[in-house]
């Protein structure tokens, strides 16, 4: 027993170890008043182009993005190739606390898109407008002209892969000069999905926002009909101050173009491959295929006017269905799209998979405790299995005559209890047991 008990405390002994090594490391500073997960550095270094320059940290890394500082508090998002995920503690431990980071997982490296950086700046293209690299982890943005784009996207991801963002040129105001509002509404595309369009309005979409002294501030489009100062000063009133607003003169109203919507989709012809109704245009565009084209232009124009946009290029739909501001690449053909779909499903392959939670033994179970419980409860179970067999069963003895000599404890036949129960012993032994014994007998006496 002695053993058994011995053995219990060594095998404790080793499994906690672990654990207490494991326990006594320092905790993560969370600050989630900007990330929900965000990690505060625990080291000295100041300088982020640490990370963009080494040639150690840009096999693991894909960039390092600065969201946004406030109170001379940096908040950086970093993003990870994968398989090397466990450089978010080294990082961690060599950042100073100005920084609060948050991780996110890539499959690009930085020395990669640098390497097709080069590649195609070497080439010369000149049909390639403008080449740089995003602030965020894209990677490189590349700008080519309309008519460009679907060839040199295709050409350029299948190359270098998913870190290529080829976008076709549009000129796009600058949205952050837009008019704050001096109402309430916050969102007017919900507002007017709920309550109705005004008769003079065609879209509402928002088109990014900014983060300015903790304040976000949103970038609201609004696409008016025949529009004057005082159609423009009533949706100024309406919205709120953190809306930045700027004004699109349209000729179509939603109202007008949610009834050619709802009219070509009654159709149900099955060479439309798409209809949607753009959030951002007044438009109702119509997908078909490249030959359709004439023959459904001129169709839906008769039925429904110039609002019908009718194209075979897919890459002016997006995932919420709006159009030419929200471009995404297609993974999708057109023979992949169910007649009559609102939108296809585009998604752009590029990771990141999800922010990575880096918590620390404070914030989360421990894994080795529960390890260690399980196993102290095996070997607890094992020696109380041991104790009831020695000792809640009573041993028992039946002497030859049929006689129970029983007890509460391990007993041993003794010398006195052998000679007792064979002296008093009624029965006879049979005839190979007696001579056996009577041959045994006299070779003792000899």
């Amino acid at each position: 027993m002695k053993r058994l008990i011995c053995l219990l405390i060594i095998l404790t002994m080793c499994i906690a170890l672990p654990l207490t090594a494991y326990a006594d490391n320092d905790d993560y500073e969370f600050d989630t008043s900007y990330f929900h997960n965000g990690i505060k550095g625990k080291g000295t270094e100041t300088n982020l182009s640490l990370l963009l320059t080494d040639d150690y940290y840009r096999d693991r890394l894909s960039s390092v993005y600065v969201q946004d500082t406030i109170a001379s508090v940096s908040y950086v998002t970093i993003f990870i190739v994968e398989g090397y995920e466990e450089i978010k503690h080294e990082i961690i431990e060599l950042l100073s606390p100005k920084f609060v980071i948050q991780f996110h997982y890539t499959i690009y490296s930085l020395s990669q898109k640098q390497a097709a950086f080069d590649e195609i700046l070497g080439e010369n293209d000149d049909k390639i407008l403008s080449m740089a690299f995003s602030a965020d982890y894209i990677g490189i943005e590349i700008i080519v002209a309309a008519e460009d784009w679907f060839e040199y996207y295709k050409k350029l991801t299948q190359k270098y892969g998913f870190f290529i963002s080829v976008n076709p040129f549009v000129n796009i105001p600058d949205l952050s000069d837009g008019i704050p509002g001096q109402g309430t509404l916050e969102n007017p595309e919900e507002y007017w999905e709920e309550n109705g369009y005004p008769d003079n309005i065609s879209f509402a979409f928002e088109g990014g926002s900014m983060l300015e002294d903790g304040v976000n501030y949103a970038f609201w489009i609004i696409g008016i009909v025949n529009a004057n100062e005082t159609d423009k000063q009533v949706i100024i009133d309406l919205l709120a101050p953190t809306c930045l607003i700027t004004f699109e003169d349209s000729l179509y109203s939603y109202n007008e173009r949610k009834i050619a919507y709802d009219g070509i989709l009654a159709l149900e012809d099955e060479n439309i491959i798409a209809v949607i109704l753009l959030s951002n245009m007044d438009k109702v565009l119509v997908i078909v295929e490249e030959e359709d084209i004439k023959h459904y232009d001129e169709l839906l124009t008769a039925q429904f006017g110039g609002m019908v946009w009718v194209s075979e290029d897919i890459r002016f739909i997006a995932l919420d269905g709006s159009g030419w501001n929200d471009i995404l690449p297609p993974v999708s053909t057109p023979e992949e799209i169910a007649p009559g779909a609102v939108t296809p499903d585009l998604v752009e392959p590029l990771l990141p998979i999800g922010g990575i939670e880096v918590t620390s033994p404070g914030n989360e179970a421990n894994p080795f405790f529960w390890v260690t419980l399980v196993i102290i409860l095996l070997l607890c179970g094992v020696a109380a299995l041991f104790i009831i067999r020695r000792y809640a069963l009573s041993p028992a003895m039946q002497t030859t005559n049929g006689d129970i000599v029983s007890g509460t404890a391990p007993v041993k036949m003794g010398k006195k209890q052998i000679q007792t129960a064979i002296k008093d012993s009624t029965k006879t032994p049979s005839d190979n047991v007696y001579t056996s014994l009577m041959e045994r007998i006299d070779k003792k006496r000899e």
